[in-house]
């Protein structure tokens, strides 16, 4: 019996350069009480028995090419007592690694010795389970030495014969069964390579190996380990899964349920919130891929009172260079002329429909109502007195078809109607996520502090409207900032957002929006607030974002506060204090708000706590 096992692991592009200097690199190690196990496929690129003495080597033969074979029968007629798996064209860090590897294990009696990119040992995870069921990484394989005894003992091999994605249950076994494991900050192989589960082609076997991954953890207890499964689901690439009509998502979507009827909402709430996310971004790129649209884009305007710029708005939307485009236009009882120009433009235009509001619904529930009338591919909301560039639907439309996004968002400029100039101002630019420009990335992506930086404005995004229609998502109707509750519940269900970085907007600001501002429509705030985290409640995520969520949110009540007009002031001060009770008592929130809460957000939330009356709490805020 050998000490060591070295499987070598056949790559893509493999030839004879590379196996040449991985076999020099074991032959010119320290230690040298190892066998080698490979293919007998390698026989073709190189000699190794020129390299290595004969006894050293031992050819696993597969007569089908499978590496699951391969695999199950390197590990069954190794003779070592430990065992590593070594890709062909990797070297060894310098030539006492194996030397100092070997020590480690036998000094700790340990199942598996294990390189992690760190100096500080403290960095390392407490728990190694949580570290392994992060499936989408494969390099575990490749920087660890195993206890062959262990391997053997904890996988099983009938399970991961002829199956496709075998790595997924290989780590699930592991994560199961491992129970002493070490570190070292030593790199094993001087590659840089961090080797990725091989990619999904057929998403129906994937779900299918997802779905016995998920009844064997919860067969054992650990559902823990679903969450963390659950957020490491692996990218797929559309670009080459073969679908063509529709009836073939019926499998997958089979596949989809059945791992929902594994884990239940009440259970498992936060797995359950990110495998439909991660469900949903699947069905919704596949069906967009093969459904043919006859409208690509339906543009949403709400209209009240706005005689003087819709005439630009609708202008700048019909000179645009695509035509299957639809204006979808949704009055809400205007006063002046607005209505008779939306109906000239809509007798003018065929790709123009308007709509007229019997009650007052706000620009909210005007949204609501163009997007049931919507057919294009995608929505797009403009408001009725801005525009938009030349050119600006078809970029974005191409840019979304590209990147089969679910939301693509862009850059606006402000146009200060008083002085006739354009500004960027910051708050639009969003110039401090430069990091998420002219990428894919989902909420998970995004720093905590960065997801409250994003531009909450409607008007800056293209959504795919499947997506919308499927997480049923809604403007709040008939109150202020009806928007932040709406981009908040996207972004938390979207896994493909793009954000480019290019002016295609133009907002326009008036002085009038700023007196309207600051009287009583801004005790609708308080309501919005709480709309505000129920997105993140009812999604099981609250946990998460809790600190930067709170700071959001006492933000809104302390600006909301300092702006309205003072004969608002005690009637903001009552409801406000109702809600934060609320906040306390329903969503027993007593605690975070007393441990996150800092500086004059923490002085908001304890001046109200402490104050029965508005001149009491007005005192107690006014402090120094």
């Amino acid at each position: 019996m050998v000490k060591l096992s070295i499987v070598l692991v056949a790559m893509n592009n493999m030839d004879k350069n590379n196996i040449n200097s991985t076999i020099y690199s074991i032959k010119n190690q320290t230690f040298q009480d190892f066998e080698i196990l490979c293919s007998e496929s390698v026989m073709d690129y190189v000699n190794i028995e020129k390299m290595l003495c004969n006894n050293k080597i031992k050819f696993i033969t597969t007569l089908e090419d499978d590496s699951n074979i391969y695999l199950t029968r390197s590990l069954k007629q190794s003779n070592g007592k430990y065992i590593y798996f070594m890709r062909i064209g990797d070297e060894f860090s310098n030539t006492t690694i194996l030397s100092n590897l070997i020590k480690q294990l036998e000094k700790n009696n340990s199942q598996l010795i294990q390189y992690k990119k760190t100096n500080n040992k403290e960095d390392y995870p407490k728990n190694y389970r949580e570290d392994l069921i992060n499936i989408h990484n494969a390099s575990m394989f490749y920087e660890s030495v195993f206890l062959r005894d262990y391997l053997i003992n904890s996988l099983d091999f009938e399970q991961i014969k002829n199956i496709p994605y075998y790595e997924l249950i290989l780590l699930t076994d592991i994560t199961l069964n491992i129970e002493n494991y070490i570190f070292t900050n030593k790199k094993i192989t001087s590659t840089d390579t961090e080797e990725k589960i091989e990619e999904i082609t057929d998403i129906t076997e994937y779900l299918t190996v997802i779905s016995q991954i998920t009844k064997k953890l919860l067969e054992n207890n650990k559902t823990e380990y679903i969450d963390l499964l659950s957020q490491n689901l692996q990218e797929i690439n559309f670009n080459k899964i073969k679908i063509t009509a529709e009836d073939e998502l019926i499998p997958i979507k089979e596949n989809m349920t059945n791992i929902n009827r594994l884990i239940s909402k009440e259970d498992n709430a936060l797995a359950y919130y990110y495998f439909n996310k991660y469900f949903r971004c699947i069905i919704d790129v596949l069906y967009n891929n093969i459904h043919e649209f006859d409208i690509s884009i339906s543009i949403i305007i709400p209209t009240y009172n706005v005689e003087n710029y819709i005439h630009d708005c609708i202008n700048s939307i019909l000179n645009q260079e695509m035509d299957d485009i639809e204006i979808i236009c949704v009055d809400d009882l205007s006063t002046d002329s607005t209505r008779d120009v939306l109906n000239y433009y809509s007798q003018k235009h065929s790709n123009i429909r308007c709509f007229h509001m019997k009650e007052k619904h706000g620009s909210g529930g005007c949204r609501n109502y163009g997007l049931k009338q919507a057919k294009g591919k995608y929505i797009y909301f403009m408001d009725s007195d801005d525009w938009i560039d030349p050119n600006s639907l078809k970029n974005i439309y191409e840019m979304a078809q590209t990147n089969k996004t679910q939301i693509l968002m862009f850059k606006n400029l402000n146009y200060m109607s008083e002085h006739h100039e354009f500004d960027k101002g910051n708050y639009f630019v969003m110039e401090h996520l430069t990091y998420y420009l002219n990428r894919l990335f989902s909420i998970d992506d995004i720093k905590r502090n960065d997801l409250f930086r994003f531009n909450v404005v409607p008007w800056n995004k293209l959504y795919l409207k499947s997506f919308l229609d499927n997480i049923h998502v809604k403007f709040v109707e008939n109150l202020i900032h009806q928007d932040e509750p709406f981009f908040y519940e996207t972004m938390v269900h979207a896994d493909r957002i793009y954000f480019i970085d290019e002016y295609y907007y133009n907002y326009r600001k008036r002085d009038t929006s700023i007196t309207q501002l600051a009287n009583k429509v801004e005790l609708g705030t308080i309501q919005i607030i709480e709309y505000m985290l129920l997105v993140f409640i009812k999604n099981s995520i609250y946990s998460i974002y809790k600190k930067k969520l709170l700071k959001k949110l006492f933000e809104i009540f302390c600006s909301k506060y300092n702006f309205i007009n003072e004969e608002f002031k005690e009637e903001y001060f009552i409801k406000s204090k109702k809600m934060i009770n609320k906040f306390r008592n329903e969503y027993k929130m007593d605690e975070d708000l007393n441990n996150y809460l800092t500086g004059l957000h923490k002085k908001f939330y304890e001046s109200i706590m402490l104050s029965e009356d508005y001149q009491t709490f007005k005192n107690n805020y006014q402090k120094k």
